[in-house]
């Protein structure tokens, strides 16, 4: 029986951090990550153009910010999970919030 892959899409502005997260999503072989994005512009359109079942988004991107960018997803399609990965402590209290719904 074939079981469908997770689609990931990951919002990085560092590309050697993005490149990190790639290869090791690409360890699992449910998962496949079919885009990313280094900017909050290139994220809004790849968001537009393809479909998707998890979001790995920065908190910290140029021309805009992971915490939006989530809200922007979840208006969109509320059945899309979200994972925030960043190295700046600053959000901390912003990802102990309750859920985006």
């Amino acid at each position: 029986m074939k079981v469908d892959k997770i689609k990931c899409i990951i919002v990085e502005d560092e590309m050697p951090s993005a490149s990190e997260l790639e290869y090791l999503l690409s360890q699992y072989n449910f998962i496949e990550v079919i885009g990313i994005a280094y900017d909050n512009i290139e994220a809004i359109d790849l968001i537009n153009d393809v479909t998707f079942d998890v979001a790995f988004l920065d908190i910290n991107i140029p021309l805009g910010n992971g915490m939006e960018l989530a809200r922007h997803i979840k208006d969109g399609n509320k059945a899309i999970d979200i994972v925030f990965v960043t190295r700046s402590e600053e959000h901390t209290s912003e990802l102990q919030s309750p859920p985006l719904s």
